[in-house]
C-alpha cells in the first residue's frame, strides 16, 4: 500500500509513528492538523515547520514529545 501511495505521489501531511494518527481538516484554505496519540506511551513527532497549538496556545516546531493519549490541534504559523 505504501508503495502505491508513493507512486501516486500521495504523502502524509506529517510523518508519525503507527499509533499516532494525523488527520487534516481545513478552515478555508488553511490546513488544521489533528494529532492523536492512541498509545499509552510517549512518542516523538518531527514537525516540518513552525506551528501554533490551538489547545494550549503554545508555539511548536522541531521534535515534539506527544504523551500517551495526548491530542494536538496545530495550524501552521
Amino acid at each position: 500500500m505504501a508503495l502505491r501511495l508513493r507512486l501516486a505521489d500521495i504523502y502524509p501531511a506529517l510523518e508519525a509513528p503507527p499509533s499516532v494518527e494525523v488527520a487534516t481538516r481545513w478552515k478555508g484554505d488553511q490546513p488544521v492538523f489533528c494529532i492523536l496519540n492512541h498509545d499509552a506511551q510517549t512518542h516523538d513527532l518531527v514537525l516540518n515547520g513552525a506551528y501554533f497549538d490551538l489547545i494550549t496556545g503554545a508555539h511548536k516546531s522541531g521534535v515534539v514529545s506527544l504523551a500517551g493519549r495526548e491530542v494536538l490541534i496545530l495550524v501552521k504559523e
